[in-house]
This record gives structure tokens, C-alpha cells and sequence, in this order.
């Protein structure tokens, strides 16, 4: 409940836009949902009815939002791939969030491309010893 506040932008699952006006305090053991109220364009809602909602803030200063399957564990630390002077670099990441599309990730240079396909072909060559990879071994 703490990371929600009024102003942050409310959407519902058939695409009305509104914005949050007020937060509950805690959420609720049992049900698992927090009470949120939000004010909603005409005939999206019934007034005081339980409503789904999905709920949108702005990501901290230095985190990035990529596809979720860019972010792969690479000797145990998530990372991406990113391009970087005509190749690819491994760049170890902190994940903020993930859902099933997408990561909010802090520690990659602003603008960069990332790698979403793929990647665990690119994990299998970053994690092989150097001498394998040069046919030493």
C-alpha cells in the first residue's frame, strides 16, 4: 500500500482510464485486496462497486523497462544481453519488478538494446569457460 498514492494513473481491464484519489491503509488478509478508489469516466464502473484495476506509476530514476524475457540469471546474477560497439555484452542487472511481460531494471545504460530472444543460447556461450570456448579442453 505505501508505493500507491493518488494522482498514479487507474486503468480497468476493458480499457477505461481514470486516476486513483485514495489508498486503504492495509491489505486485507483474507481477501488478499486493498481498497482503492479511483475516479472513473461515466459507465465504467458502478459507483462503490469492486472493480479490477491496474494501477500505474512512474518508475524510479535509473530503472528501465524491458521485456521480461531479457532478464536471465547468468552465473547466478540476473542480467541482460545489450548490444555494445557492433556485439553483445553481458550486463549484470538489480530487477525491481517483473511480471509475466516485463522487468523494471536498474544498472543498464540509458537507450541501450537489449536481447529478448533467444537469450539462453546467449547464456550457454557466456557461461562456458574461455579455454572451451577457444576448443581448449
Amino acid at each position: 500500500a505505501g508505493r500507491l498514492a493518488a494522482g498514479m494513473r487507474a486503468s480497468t481491464p476493458d480499457g477505461a482510464i481514470g486516476e486513483v484519489v485514495g489508498v486503504g491503509g492495509a491489505i486485507d488478509p483474507m481477501t488478499r485486496s486493498l481498497p482503492v478508489m479511483a475516479n472513473l469516466p461515466a459507465g465504467a464502473a458502478v459507483p462503490g462497486a469492486l472493480v479490477e484495476l491496474g494501477i500505474s506509476r512512474r518508475a524510479d530514476a535509473g530503472v528501465a523497462r524491458v521485456p521480461a524475457t531479457a532478464v536471465i540469471a547468468v552465473a547466478g546474477q540476473s542480467s541482460v544481453f545489450a548490444r555494445r560497439d557492433g556485439g553483445l555484452e553481458v550486463v549484470p542487472v538489480q530487477v525491481h519488478f517483473r511480471d509475466s511481460q516485463q522487468a523494471w531494471i536498474s544498472g543498464l545504460a540509458p537507450n541501450s538494446e537489449v536481447v529478448s530472444r533467444g537469450v539462453l543460447a546467449l547464456k550457454a556461450v557466456a557461461e562456458t569457460p574461455a579455454d572451451d570456448a577457444a576448443g581448449e579442453g
